[in-house]
């Protein structure tokens, strides 16, 4: 499980530079408008505590019926979100968030090896499940930063969502309505990771098709909190390599 340890680890920490960023705000601030249209800083954070919320139904193994019930009206969902941040502080939503991911995280370290979770439309590994919790504070916390006008430092933690963004191509393709022109396997990646040295590579070493570039913009663009028209180090290397790139989404709906 020391695998799996470091990947929860990392997702904490993910965590605690998003508490970080808006502990101690004005209420002003937390009524900023973040770069998620339409939404405030309260209501990303809200956003992530009432994820993490569902997510702990994951781990109780009530979560499939919540997901049926959502998806069925996803309005009402924004709406429960929207009450939630405006009927509280930005403090008290905080520490509601606070509350909600750290039984979360403890409720993670201590799963049993081999643990399947369900999240969305399907059961997953507890190891993608944390991998995507921690893509989706990873994102919301870009928008947060930008609402802010802080400048965000990437990580190695942003490897967990480039290769999210790599793992979930099928879903994408599927979910865009397009047929890839050749098959997923003979696309690899060869990411520069943020020390601007290391590189990262998902795929086969031998596939003849290539996305390169910086991590954090691939990241980015994965998570569509980056135009593909502003990933200037991106450079794709084949016509499948153009397609994934351009429906490239690491996320559900």
């Amino acid at each position: 499980m020391s695998a799996f340890k470091d990947l929860v680890d990392d997702f904490a920490a993910e965590q605690a530079v998003l508490d970080a960023l808006v502990d101690g705000r004005p209420e002003s601030d937390w009524r900023t408008p973040s770069a998620a249209a339409g939404w405030s800083i309260a209501d990303s954070i809200a956003h992530l505590a009432m994820s993490d919320e569902v997510a702990l139904r994951s781990l109780e193994g009530t979560a499939e019926a919540y997901f049926q019930e959502a998806m069925a009206d996803p309005s009402d969902a924004l709406a429960h979100q929207n009450e939630a941040a405006s009927s509280r502080t930005g403090p008290e939503v905080l520490a509601w968030w606070r509350d909600v991911r750290t039984q979360l995280v403890d409720g993670l370290r201590a799963l049993p090896d081999g643990a399947r979770l369900f999240w969305g439309i399907g059961e997953m590994s507890a190891a993608s499940f944390t991998t995507a919790r921690l893509m989706e504070c990873w994102a919301h916390g870009l928008d947060c930063f930008a609402g802010l006008g802080v400048a965000p430092v990437d990580t190695d933690r942003i490897r967990h969502v480039c290769f999210l963004g790599y793992r979930t191509l099928a879903y994408a393709f599927n979910f865009s309505g397009r047929t890839p022109s050749a098959p997923l396997r003979e696309l690899r990646l060869s990411l520069t990771a943020p020390d601007g040295v290391t590189v990262w590579a998902f795929g086969d070493d031998a596939a003849p098709q290539l996305i390169e570039g910086a991590a954090g913009e691939w990241a980015r663009v994965a998570v569509h909190r980056m135009p593909l028209a502003d990933a200037h180090t991106l450079v794709a290397k084949g016509q499948l390599a153009e397609e994934a790139l351009a429906v490239a989404k690491a996320y559900l709906a």
